[in-house]
């Protein structure tokens, strides 16, 4: 589902007599003049001023106007002892300060869950999320908080989390979304289920959600939201048969619309690319995207999808273009993150044999024969890692 002058007071004042546009000369002078109130007048100077009494005016009853601005006396500077320090007035009332400081801390836990999302430390970045909930929910600040139960949702997807408690976060992030009218939220809530679906191969639900999401991108957000949304619905039509078409095309649309602001997305979505034109067959252009997308992940320090590029790079080189070379050096790769995981967990057996392997993202490696052999063997879901239990698809959507 979907979620989305001021009038001006003017009075008019009246001003003072209107100026007026020439002044007539002075009378001649008679004789025995009758004394006259003093009247300023600008003269030429051929005409000497004529001498007249002075007389006091009388007094008169100022407007409102006039008592408060234009018969104000000037206000006298107030005298300061240099001797004393200048005691500035408080800018921030502590409320204020207070609310700053927790947005601070939230955002740290935010920055920290997200570093330890891609390297594929998903338990911790579900600790930080939890905290960034919570310190949102006490300093009432509903936006921060719902942006916590959206990341603690996609955490929770990662550890194959039970599906209510990740319908659960991902309902109470669309609540606050709507409540405080958050378009962005909104949009990544629904990506986030979408991606929980395709997970789920619940492949209907999911086109239904990022089309969802594409449509809210194309109407209040920008094209980044709008690239990311058709690289979805990419990754999703992808898996459904007789659909290869529109998959490649909504990929293809995608990559054109990507203004770059979002590396982990830009990476996720050549990824993506890459293996779409491997399923269609068409090795060359795929090789080509993997590279540029393992370029990008590399500088960009995204482990987990470097981790499946390597892998599906190596196994495209040795199986299929036949570039053992470039094979080893993949495996090569691998092997530097594999962290001392040496031998394949299932047959035991040494993972410098040469044959095919496959890399979780949670860093878990197999010999590729041996890993579907487990999954064929397994009634329960075909997505989780013999070890942790944890999901084992190779690419999530962005």
């Amino acid at each position: 589902a979907l979620a989305p002058t001021d009038a001006t007071d003017v009075r008019e004042v009246a001003s003072a007599a209107p100026e007026p546009s020439s002044v007539p000369p002075a009378p001649e002078p008679k004789a025995a003049p009758e004394p006259k109130a003093a009247v300023d007048v600008v003269v030429p100077d051929a005409v000497p001023p004529v001498a007249t009494p002075a007389r006091a005016r009388p007094k008169r009853e100022d407007s409102g106007l006039a008592r408060g601005f234009l018969n104000k006396a000037p206000k006298k500077a107030k005298k300061t002892d240099s001797t004393k320090p200048e005691v500035r007035p408080q800018t921030t009332t502590p409320a204020v300060a207070e609310t700053a400081s927790a947005s601070e801390e939230i955002a740290r836990e935010e920055q920290a869950g997200v570093r330890f999302f891609h390297a594929c430390d998903f338990r911790e970045a579900k600790g930080c999320f939890e905290r960034m909930r919570r310190k949102a929910n006490e300093a009432q600040l509903g936006k921060e908080e719902g942006q916590a139960y959206r990341l603690l949702a996609n955490a929770l997807d990662k550890l194959n989390t039970p599906t209510e408690e990740i319908h659960s976060a991902y309902k109470e992030a669309m609540r606050l979304a709507h409540k405080h009218d958050d378009m962005q939220l909104s949009f990544n809530v629904l990506t986030g289920m979408g991606s929980h679906e395709v997970r789920m191969e619940n492949l209907e639900d999911a086109e239904h959600l990022y089309f969802q999401s594409l449509m809210l991108a194309k109407r209040v957000l920008s094209s980044h939201e709008e690239a990311i949304a058709e690289g979805n619905l990419g990754v999703c039509l992808g898996q459904m048969d007789g659909r290869r078409a529109e998959c490649l095309e909504h990929f293809q649309k995608a990559i054109k619309l990507h203004d770059g602001s979002n590396s982990h997305s830009v990476v996720t979505l050549l990824a993506n690319y890459a293996s779409a034109l491997c399923a269609d067959e068409r090795y060359q252009e795929a090789q080509g995207q993997y590279e540029a997308a393992l370029k990008l992940a590399r500088r960009i320090g995204d482990r987990r999808v470097e981790i499946n590029i390597l892998t599906n790079l190596a196994n495209l080189c040795e199986n299929v273009l036949s570039l053992p070379e470039k094979a080893r050096l993949y495996r090569a790769a691998l092997k530097g993150h594999a962290e001392g995981k040496e031998i394949c967990a299932i047959c035991l057996d040494s993972l410098e044999n040469g044959r095919p392997q496959i890399v979780l993202q949670c860093n878990h490696i197999y010999h590729s024969d041996c890993f579907e052999g487990v999954l064929s063997s397994e009634s329960e879901s075909r997505s989780r890692c013999p070890q942790c239990r944890n999901s084992h698809s190779s690419f999530a959507a962005a």
